[in-house]
């Protein structure tokens, strides 16, 4: 399902405008959580995009927190390490020591950090379609953005990921951000590419800026892909982005979604919210020196936090819900089984 920004735009316009009213109740801050993170505040500044200039390669370091409020409250909170990397800037890479960007070289194969373009960006979602596999990151953006049904008017000049990059051999991302600048580098647009886990599946949301401040991008849209099996489908995103020179920081909130009426949408409940903010430093040498250091197996850490918290959900007893797709797929199979047994063969 297309997503867009939370002002009323064609059907369902009143269930949207009640979600919007009811999250413009939390904080004004992007990032509001108990732990240790200093909000990001709302500018004040006119709603027009600023110019965001930023080097090509930068470090993303700060922290990521979730909470959970219903059936069982749970929370946590982890640093992380991220990378901000202009898609026509990669080659920068081979310049730092222990990084490398699709290397040719054993030494580059050998390289603690590297960034590949195969490790991101091969969404499954229907009515879209991204280049052939040997195409750049980029191209693979440009071509999905441009197969999106809200994306084909989109003039992307410059694509920036902000997301993990190889560590020790390993890559593995729960989401990956592309931040779409335009010709007069201004943010037009964010994908975001999600993978689930154990089933590890992909899709991309495309969130049209459409005018918003960077420092004040507000996304609403309908769940269209099974993240945790912990969380059911029926439920509602409302995703916040605030993005400068030094910073890169993310809120989201989760939602009921059985509304009908307005009414029983400004009723609906927040069920779990997620925060992440990173500050951007240039990545200087000795930076990348110290980043497989500071933060050994980042990558593999995250899949093994990832089923540390859903062993700690289990046993809580929070609901556990199957994945429809992988259901869909085998009543599917199941049933091509049964026309073949009806079938007579020689």
């Amino acid at each position: 399902m297309a997503s867009g920004t939370l002002a009323p735009t064609g059907a369902g316009v009143s269930t949207k405008m009640a979600y919007a009213a009811r999250s413009t109740s939390l904080t004004g801050s992007v990032i509001s959580s108990p732990v240790a993170l200093r909000p990001v505040k709302w500018t004040s500044a006119p709603m027009q995009p600023d110019r965001v200039d930023s080097p090509s390669a930068m470090m993303a370091s700060g922290r990521m927190m979730h909470r959970r409020f219903e059936p069982r409250e749970h929370r946590f909170s982890y640093r992380l390490s991220w990378c901000w990397l202009d898609l026509d800037a990669t080659a920068q890479l081979n310049r730092l020591p222990f990084w490398a960007a699709d290397g040719r070289s054993l030494w580059q194969r050998l390289a603690l950090v590297q960034f590949r373009q195969s490790d991101y960006f091969w969404p499954e979602n229907e009515n879209t379609q991204t280049a052939d596999k040997a195409a750049p990151l980029k191209q693979r953006v440009l071509s999905w953005v441009a197969s999106h049904p809200n994306g084909s008017d989109l003039d992307i000049a410059r694509v920036v990921l902000c997301g993990q990059l190889r560590q020790w051999g390993y890559c593995f991302n729960p989401v990956v951000f592309f931040v779409c600048y335009d010709a007069a580098d201004q943010i037009i647009a964010i994908v975001s590419e999600i993978t689930n886990t154990p089933w590890n599946e992909r899709h991309a949301y495309l969130h049209r800026v459409d005018g918003q401040h960077p420092m004040r991008m507000r996304f609403g849209f309908s769940k269209a892909f099974h993240v945790s099996p912990f969380m059911p489908m029926n439920q509602r995103y409302e995703w916040r982005f605030a993005v400068s020179e030094s910073v890169f920081a993310v809120h989201m909130n989760l939602w009921e979604d059985d509304a009908e009426t307005v009414e029983e949408a400004a009723k609906s409940r927040r069920v779990f919210d997620a925060s992440m903010q990173l500050a951007l430093q240039p990545l200087t040498a000795a930076r990348a020196f110290r980043q497989p250091l500071v933060y050994p197996m980042q990558t593999a850490g995250v899949v093994l936090a990832i089923y540390w918290q859903a062993l700690r959900l289990y046993l809580k007893r929070v609901p556990f819900f199957s994945n429809p797709h992988t259901r869909k797929a085998v009543v599917e199979s199941e049933g091509i089984q049964a026309v073949h047994q009806g079938v007579p063969h020689d």
